[in-house]
């Protein structure tokens, strides 16, 4: 496939006036609308059916994401390193980037174990991280932290085309961050991960200004091109805002306002319905879907008053009423075929654009619009990706699942499948349907740094739990903690690093999402396998108070006599030897006082009778427990700041005269 000098972010500008119909550039638009808060109304792949007709949605969408998943097992190197596209195949670090953020999926799902996922995952960071001290490390080549787009895998070197590129190196970023929170328990994970992100020096690449250039070239320095307006290039000033390193100057400029100062406000009716949003500078759906795949900001708002969110979905929607309308008399559009965004294109000789509504609009539609927009459109997505397999068959799908795109005005259908495309559907689809990359990045604190510092309101919503599976050899699980007779109701041992039924950490009272964590950890443990759940607090304001929770899905304890679980401080981070824990049901709650914690691990038996609710009624409703909860406060902390473990968590079943 030919290629010209291109930018993935917005093809170096080539974007205006270069997808597949050249000398088209964009309509001219002077609505200043603000946007509404409301709508606008190793493993092999499975075998393909010959129809899917008789799959569920959720059978579809398994089908989809698994097949997708097999481009990123089968077209990743033994370095790690992913290809651009089975047209063109060299290095890609923003194919990197979806790839790392596809195998927590792929863990999930368990179509690859936790081990593998993370062995692959250790490859790719460790190809992309120049350890200082092994003069002989392979590494790709990087400059003040950012990598070229295009890279020969054999050397990892600059290919000469293209840049450094900004956009990609944040998504590559993005994916490292992802892949840090999922394996956070395993310490090179997040050593290596870490330094590459602190790594990235962003003020450098302002080059003097308020906004991020779009790259930089080894023989000429600098390109003219920057971030603004809207685009995809909101993932890379934020991750610029966040970084705890080298941020974009906050003396020198305010980056968010720069940022955001050329929004473009547009409306656009179609039929009895009139959309509103900001409009991206290709007009592409993937520059509404990428920064939202990582960053999860539904019901949120910035500084400029944007639910980008919102916008997002708004944007979808009128992409898919302009195809519905057809103004081009394009053979297909309706319904249930859309999506305008990038991809490759039988008319550019590039062999790629960037196409949306009145914007080089030539008949080419892309399955990544339509999967890469389910987190905003699932019904509308569904539809039509299930239409556009059914109509096209073999012509479309594949053993990657969805080719890149496809244009009936000349029947012409790429056989190729391109890694950041794949990446889109698969990511967004896993959000729409598990929450799981948003819940994983958003727990990262360079992401809750950088939206603060944007002005986003309700930053610090409780994350989502991650729950990871890890197997376990045979003769290694244990049903029982050697103290739980075999009637017992296990809660959780966590001997599998995950908490089966869900948890996390929750915060009030002044505290902050920073003031509560959870992870499981290996190190210590009850037993002699697995982790067991640290929960680090902090308490130090005035009236604060947070801790951890664990799902008990409307539990019917009236049988159970005692609650019992092992917990110990760690005596080098400090810990309270007194905290609270609850028991929660849709009627209420009711709490017991836990003394006496030590840096040894201490065994609590607590009697279910002695639970008491906060105005002090001795009895409680044991039919429909829903929550375990850990709670520490300010004035009832013996030490403000600390970690404790806790681990072994059942109930007592009651004997047949108990009552």
């Amino acid at each position: 496939m030919g290629r010209t000098v291109l930018i993935f972010g917005f093809l170096i500008l080539l974007v205006v006036g270069s997808g597949c119909i050249d000398g088209n550039g964009p309509t001219s638009i002077t609505t200043t609308t603000t946007v509404p808060t409301t709508t606008a109304t190793t493993t092999t792949t499975a075998t393909v059916p010959a129809t899917t007709t008789a799959l569920s949605d959720e059978e579809f969408l398994d089908l989809v994401e698994r097949n997708t998943f097999l481009f990123f097992l089968e077209k990743t190197d033994e370095r790690g390193f992913t290809i651009e596209s089975t047209a063109w195949p060299i290095g890609s670090i923003a194919s990197s980037g979806f790839y790392l953020t596809s195998i927590p999926i792929a863990v999930e799902r368990r179509w690859i174990s936790y081990e593998d996922g993370k062995n692959r995952v250790l490859t790719t960071l460790n190809s992309y991280y120049d350890d200082p001290a092994d003069p002989d490390d392979f590494y790709v080549e990087s400059e003040r932290g950012f990598f070229p787009h295009w890279f020969y895998q054999e050397t990892g070197k600059w290919n000469g085309v293209d840049v450094f590129s900004s956009i990609d190196t944040a998504i590559l970023m993005a994916g490292v961050l992802t892949v840090r929170q999922y394996f956070a328990d395993d310490q090179e994970v997040w050593d290596i991960s870490t330094k590459l992100y602190e790594a990235v020096d962003w003020e450098w690449m302002t080059n003097g200004g308020c906004t991020l250039s779009m790259g930089w070239k080894p023989d000429t320095g600098f390109i003219e091109p920057r971030w603004e307006g809207y685009n995809e290039g909101m993932l890379a000033v934020l991750l610029a805002m966040g970084s705890p390193t080298h941020p974009i100057s906050e003396e020198r400029c305010d980056a968010w306002e720069a940022w955001g100062r050329t929004y473009k406000r547009v409306e656009y009716k179609h039929g009895d319905q009139t959309y509103e949003f900001i409009e991206s500078t290709s007009t592409s759906l993937f520059t509404y879907q990428y920064p939202l795949i990582w960053f999860d900001l539904k019901g949120k708002k910035d500084g400029h008053g944007v639910d980008y969110f919102q916008n997002s979905k708004n944007a979808t929607l009128e992409n898919r009423a302009y195809s519905i309308e057809n103004p081009g008399n394009h053979k297909g559009y309706g319904k249930y075929v859309w999506g305008l965004t990038a991809s490759e294109c039988i008319l550019h000789e590039s062999g790629y654009g960037a196409h949306g509504p009145r914007q080089n609009d030539d008949g080419t539609v892309a399955p990544t619009g339509v999967g890469g927009s389910m987190l905003f459109t699932p019904d509308e997505s569904i539809l039509a990706l299930r239409h556009m397999k059914e109509k096209y068959g073999d012509k479309l799908w594949g053993k990657y699942g969805f080719k890149d795109a496809f244009n009936l005005d000349r029947d012409w259908f790429s056989p190729t499948y391109i890694g950041i495309d794949q990446g889109a559907i698969l990511t967004m689809i896993e959000n729409h349907r598990t929450g799981l990359i948003h819940s994983l990045f958003m727990q990262n604190e360079y992401a809750k740094k950088a939206m603060q510092k944007a002005g986003f309101t309700n930053v610090d919503t409780t994350p989502l739990a991650i729950i990871r599976v890890q197997e376990l050899p045979e003769e290694k699980k244990v049903s029982f903690p050697p103290d739980a007779s075999s009637d017992s109701f296990i809660v959780d041992r966590f001997d599998d690093c995950i908490s089966k039924t869900g948890a996390g950490a929750w915060h009030g009272g002044g505290s902050s999402t920073e003031d509560a964590v959870i992870m499981f950890d290996r190190s210590v443990n009850h037993g002699e396998i697995g982790c067991s759940m640290k929960v680090r607090y902090n308490v130090g304001k005035r009236g604060s108070y947070n801790g951890a929770w664990i799902k008990l899905d409307s539990l019917d304890l009236s049988g159970y006599k005692e609650l019992v679980f092992w917990v110990r401080g760690d005596e080098e981070a400090g810990y309270t030897t007194t905290f609270k824990i609850e028991l929660k049901s849709p009627d209420g709650r009711a709490e017991y006082v836990v003394n006496d914690v030590s840096d040894s691990w201490k065994r609590v038996a607590i009697p279910l009778e002695t639970f008491r609710t906060p105005a002090g009624a001795s009895k409680i409703d044991l039919t429909s427990i829903t929550e375990f909860t850990i709670i520490f406060d300010d004035h009832s902390a013996t030490d403000k700041e600390g970690t404790i473990y806790v681990d072994d968590i059942y109930f007592t079943h009651k004997n047949n005269n108990e009552k």
